[in-house]
């Protein structure tokens, strides 16, 4: 059983944190601060990936029994921009014993009549019934039609084919009908479509699958009764439709590509149908990072930033159920529609809706819209739901809105919604207006300016390896106050060396940002200037040492209590000194003892979690040593190390305490000086930090996280969580006691599995350790 990552040491700075994740009002400072060693935060412990599992031979779809290849070899989605339809030019049709005829689907060569009814043109034969395909022409109509004659292939690109291979093939010249049946595999515009049997009417080039029919257009996989595609313009519709939806492609996966840029390369030579694998049950499941909203903001026990306030992430792989899907180059519309992200069924967390339009408005940003939905939990309980989704690819994209609690800065409660002002490739810039609830209601007044804030953020990629990063933050709209107020961030950064671990080279400046160090609280920097290196996480060859390193050079404006610092009269306690810091950091863990997971199925290892429970115990150390010059001379150098062990029991499965996961960590740090400033400098020296978490009934979890100083018994910080926990979602509350801080945190998860899914039954702050500001 492979045995999780070993967490690597702490981060010091990643000096330009990208705006969709960043954690704070201002983006990080690239700055140094005061040594308190990591301290683990309340997420439960991590939980190792299982053995994958292989479940292979398994009995195929009634009728069907090659589709395998051609659905699940993916067919190279291409991120551009979709170009113009280009209609195929031929058909051609085989058996698999050899014989093949071809025929040109040209304009000049059949004409294009205006597409009748789908009853009209091929209608369904029922039982019982001897239903003509078409009318009978009359003598003169059949003297006027082109009969297309079988003709030796012609070599052209694959994409101007229609090819269709099959068990029997039969062709109709009188009614330009040609009708394949048995193991059916279609190769047409980016798709692959298999069915028991397909009819191509060659005059309208309409193609009509029945019996069990499958069509994979890249990622995205739609299954049905009965399919209809109209040839020429790529649009067709389903009945008792099914399938899967991948959202990164969906944007090239139903769009036609020029013969020029489409080659033989892309698409399989010889697909075998896609059925056998279409019944393979859910095997090789995976659980991925997918969706999180936070309303508020998430800090750690040590004020570790857990997750940031608003929206990220995404849910990438979905499957749906619909009564009628219809289909065109722009997207796809679906009547009585089922939605979610649940491999198994019945899912536990589904959207339903009376019609739902998926439209592909660019090839980065797609649109769900949802008529009458509504959010199903556990098959019972229901609550409606939003009717708009967009799915936009750019990075950095702002969320919907979000709920926070800062009674440091905002007093308590507020609200706000983050607005693009201009965005395109390289240049996206975001306004966020807050109104702060509890102070409006109980302080200030409604309309007060005190009662609003305002957040904005700019951010531009230069090229794959620059980019620049500015923010700025108004806890309140008093503009007589703005210079109290006003916090603001601007950073260069630029990847050196292997853009897969690259050094981050960071040229920054910052007014007025919040620290949180440890027991002397918070702090405020009124300004930093300079340049930080951060290099990438390395192992150390094969011993499972992890290794990380910083080095920074700046200009610093803080307070400080030092009376030689300060002018006899002055306004405040600031002193401005230039800093070198270096930092670097090991660590590695030691199992100590793995336990058994239970097999991932709805009712035993994926009961209440994505992934199965994996009981373990776990040594974990860490080794840091900084050290920091001042330009008055002082210096403050440290070495520190910690130790700890951590541990989860039982498997969360039972309804009542089946799981239990705990951490104990004592970390100590010795130094030869202080800091002159006060934000940096190191107060905790002996720290023991101590965590629970504890399956209460059901899905329902409650722990907390706490460090102390041992030297004082002061406690340094201490959070509380409950938590709901499911397979597909999670709903977690989250209290911070010293900051003053709260969290709601809502989890979506998201899966990547194989086989055949089956029918539907803003805080601002950041932590300081040993003298490094943490930057996550």
């Amino acid at each position: 059983m492979p045995q999780p990552a070993v967490p690597p040491p702490p981060a010091f700075v990643d000096a330009a944190p990208a705006i969709a994740t960043t954690v704070q009002e201002t983006p990080a400072p690239i700055s140094m601060a005061r040594p308190e060693q990591p301290l683990p935060e309340f997420a439960p412990s991590p939980t190792p990936a299982p053995d994958p599992i292989n479940l292979s031979a398994l009995p195929p779809l009634p009728a069907v029994e090659t589709q395998a290849a051609a659905l699940t070899q993916p067919l190279s989605p291409l991120p551009r921009q979709p170009l113009e339809p280009i209609p195929p030019h031929h058909l051609h049709v085989q058996t698999r014993d050899g014989e093949q005829q071809q025929f040109d689907l040209t304009p000049n060569a059949i004409p294009v009549e205006v597409i009748p009814t789908p009853e009209s043109v091929l209608p369904v034969e029922r039982p019982g019934e001897l239903t003509p395909i078409l009318e009978t022409p009359t003598e003169a109509e059949a003297e006027a039609v082109v009969e297309p004659q079988p003709t030796l292939p012609l070599a052209p690109q694959p994409i101007e084919t229609l090819e269709i291979t099959a068990d029997r093939q039969d062709y109709d010249s009188q009614r330009n009908i040609v009708t394949a049946t048995g193991n059916v595999v279609v190769r047409f515009a980016r798709g692959v479509f298999t069915g028991d049997r397909v009819r191509v009417n060659l005059t309208n080039r309409v193609m009509v699958g029945e019996g069990d029919v499958a069509m994979r257009r890249g990622q995205q996989v739609f299954r049905g009764e009965t399919f209809e595609y109209q040839i020429t313009q790529d649009r067709g519709h389903l009945t008792q439709a099914a399938g899967q939806l991948y959202q990164p492609t969906s944007g090239s996966d139903g769009a036609f590509t020029s013969p020029s840029r489409e080659t033989a390369a892309n698409l399989p030579e010889r697909p075998a149908s896609d059925r056998t694998a279409a019944q393979v049950p859910i095997n090789d499941l995976t659980p991925a990072e997918g969706f999180t909203f936070t309303l508020g903001s998430s800090f750690g026990a040590s004020g570790f930033p857990l997750s940031p306030p608003g929206s990220q992430g995404d849910v990438k792989r979905m499957r749906f159920e619909a009564d009628r899907v219809d289909f065109d180059p722009d997207g796809w519309q679906a009547t009585n529609a089922r939605i979610t992200n649940d491999p198994f069924s019945p899912p536990e967390l589904e959207i339903q809706a009376k019609t739902a339009t998926f439209t592909r408005k660019t090839p980065q940003i797609d649109v769900l819209r949802l008529r009458r939905s509504r959010l199903v939990f556990d098959q019972g309980f229901r609550v409606p739901f939003i009717n708009r989704f967009v799915f936009d690819r750019r990075p950095q994209r702002a969320g919907l809105f979000n709920v926070g609690f800062d009674d440091g800065e905002r007093g308590g409660l507020f609200i706000e919604r983050r607005y693009t002002l201009f965005a395109n490739d390289k240049v996206r810039w975001t306004v966020t207006p807050q109104y702060l609830v509890q102070r409006a209601l109980f302080r200030e007044g409604v309309f007060d300016p005190d009662s609003f804030g305002l957040k904005s953020n700019l951010d531009v990629g230069f090229d794959a390896r620059t980019s620049l990063v500015g923010a700025a933050s108004l806890p309140s709209l008093n503009l007589n106050q703005v210079e109290d107020n006003l916090r603001a961030s601007v950073r260069l950064k630029r990847s050196i060396g292997d853009l897969a671990k690259p050094h981050i080279l960071t040229g920054e400046y910052s007014y007025r940002d919040r620290l949180f160090n440890g027991s002397l609280g918070f702090q405020t920097v009124q300004s930093t200037f300079g340049a930080v290196l951060t290099s990438p996480n390395y192992i150390l060859g094969d011993s499972g040492v992890n290794l990380r390193y910083q080095g920074a050079v700046q200009v610093i404006t803080a307070n400080t209590d030092r009376p030689e610092l300060l002018a006899a009269n002055r306004t405040n306690n600031r002193a401005t000194l230039t800093r070198v810091q270096g930092a670097t950091a090991l660590g590695k863990g030691f199992r100590l003892w793995n336990g058994k997971t239970l097999p991932p199925t709805p009712t035993e290892g994926l009961r209440y979690t994505p992934q199965p429970v994996q009981p373990f115990l776990q040594l974990n150390t860490g080794l840091s040593g900084v050290t920091s010059h001042y330009s008055n001379g002082d210096r403050q150098q440290s070495l520190g190390g910690s130790i700890g062990l951590q541990g989860q029991f039982g498997h969360f499965s039972k309804p009542v305490f089946d799981y239990t996961s705990f951490n104990v960590t004592y970390a100590q740090t010795v130094f030869d000086a202080q800091s002159p400033f006060l934000f940096d400098r190191i107060a905790d020296s002996k720290t023991l930090s101590f965590g629970v978490t504890q399956q209460v009934y059901g899905p329902f979890r409650f722990g907390f996280q706490s460090a102390i100083n041992l030297d004082t018994g002061e406690n340094i910080s201490t959070s509380f969580a409950l938590e709901y926990s499911r397979r597909t979602y999670s709903v977690m509350l989250r209290y911070f006691p010293e900051q003053q801080l709260g969290s709601f945190l809502i989890k979506i998860g998201d899966f990547n599995w194989t086989g055949y899914d089956g029918p539907f039954a803003g805080s601002g702050v950041q932590p300081v350790t040993q003298g490094v500001i943490e930057a996550f």
